[in-house]
């Protein structure tokens, strides 16, 4: 980056020429640790508490530590003239990076992406075995043994001179009896560890702004080149990019995670926000029968009336309603027409008044609930005909259905006896 803070300068002239001790390459994390939002978020929390000094010190560079909230985390679109990201329009945390970490975390469930002959694929989808081992690659080139000398005896070597240089910094926490406020080493890990883990994730997805983004960081976060000249991984990416592996053709903004032939983004902006923190999206960037315009087949869970096809006069009203079965509320619901959805239909019951020709057309009701699920009535075909078309019961018609339907009743609890 351009910009440099003064800690950091200070931070870094102190160890140039330091020899550090050897370490074996960091492991690759468990699968289980790799959530985005949770490890940019308790990045986010620590910087905010433990490392709010930090803040202050970095001046305008800290600008950079305060985009990495999950929900307003955007950080690979480029950056700008002052070295700081801009948003691409997909979110990150919740969404570009979720694909790696659903692969990671499920790679059996998705394990057939790669064939391309899934219903709905039109060319093959990403492997995720590609995608766990390029993300492990990533994550060991920037945790290097370097930087894990560097957290955990280096820089708390350093802790009281920075301490004197700039008297805002708590300080360390050592021995049994610990000062309130101060900063751990295991705090200092987390701390770089989830950033870096973060990282990895730019770096797999491999798109251009991607590697502008991921060079910013590292550069901000290490300059392992200072700690160790010419032999550390975490090198600027536009230096040096084949040291990473990436996947952009899939996993980027651009790229078609499930081989339907719909971008990442196209699908963003088809499914973002539908329900819950990403799911529905995640359920249509790796599934690729569920695409932009997709409707399930209808559910048993959800049944309209009236059902088939209804004729209804013009001037007249369309009166529709479904119930539900064994959803988990909150229930959402969306009429469409002809596969559109209809604007404000968001009720159990879909009343239009006064129709004419043009409200003609297939009716259905998708409905979401609370469990992530998708369902879908039955489609009601609704014919509008001219006035007067329908025949009208006379009262001697309604008259008769009534007695025979009293009769039933009768001879129905005659049977019971």
């Amino acid at each position: 980056m351009s910009k440099r803070s003064a800690l950091l300068m200070t931070v870094l002239g102190l160890i140039v020429g330091l020899s550090m001790p050897s370490y074996a390459v960091q492991p690759p994390p468990n699968a289980s640790e790799v959530d985005f939002c949770a490890l940019m978020d308790g990045a986010y929390g620590l910087v905010t508490t433990k490392f709010a000094w930090l803040l202050e010190l970095l001046g305008d560079d800290a600008a950079l530590l305060e985009m990495i909230r999950c929900d307003i985390a955007d950080l690979n679109g480029g950056l700008n003239e002052d070295d700081m990201p801009t948003p691409n329009g997909m979110l990150d945390g919740n969404y570009e990076l979720r694909i790696i970490k659903e692969l990671i975390q499920n790679p059996s469930k998705y394990a057939n992406l790669a064939s391309g002959t899934l219903p709905g694929q039109v060319k093959p989808g990403v492997n995720p075995t590609n995608v766990v081992n390029a993300y492990n690659t990533n994550y060991q080139k920037l945790y290097t043994d370097g930087m894990y000398s560097f957290l955990t005896v280096t820089l708390p070597s350093l802790w009281g001179i920075l301490r004197g240089m700039y008297p805002t910094v708590p300080p360390l926490c050592t021995g049994p009896n610990t000062p309130p406020g101060c900063v751990s080493q295991q705090d200092i890990v987390t701390l770089f560890r989830n950033l870096l883990m973060v990282l990895a994730g730019y770096a797999t997805v491999g798109d251009a702004p991607s590697a502008e983004t991921v060079a910013a960081v590292a550069s901000l976060l290490a300059l392992c080149d200072v700690l160790s000249p010419g032999s550390c991984l975490v090198n600027d990416i536009e230096r040096n990019p084949a040291n990473y592996s990436k996947l952009p053709a899939f996993l980027s903004k651009d790229g078609d995670a499930d081989g339907d032939g719909y971008t990442n983004f196209a699908e963003y902006e088809e499914f973002a926000d539908v329900k819950g923190p990403g799911d529905a999206f995640i359920a249509a960037v790796l599934d690729p029968s569920i695409y932009p315009g997709y409707v399930p087949p209808a559910s048993e869970k959800v049944k309209i009336y009236p059902s088939g096809t209804i004729k209804v006069e013009e001037g007249g009203t369309i009166d529709l309603k479904v119930v539900v079965k064994d959803l988990v509320a909150p229930i959402s619901y969306q009429w469409t027409k002809n596969g559109e959805d209809i604007d404000g239909a968001t009720e159990a019951r879909l009343v239009i008044r006064n129709v004419t020709t043009a409200d003609g057309g297939a009716y259905q009701c998708v409905v979401t609930d609370a469990s992530k699920g998708i369902y879908a009535s039955a489609v009601v075909n609704v014919q509008i005909v001219p006035e007067g078309t329908i025949p009208v019961a006379t009262g001697i018609g309604l008259a008769v259905i009534t007695a025979v339907c009293s009769l039933g009743g009768v001879m129905a609890l005659r049977r019971r006896r």
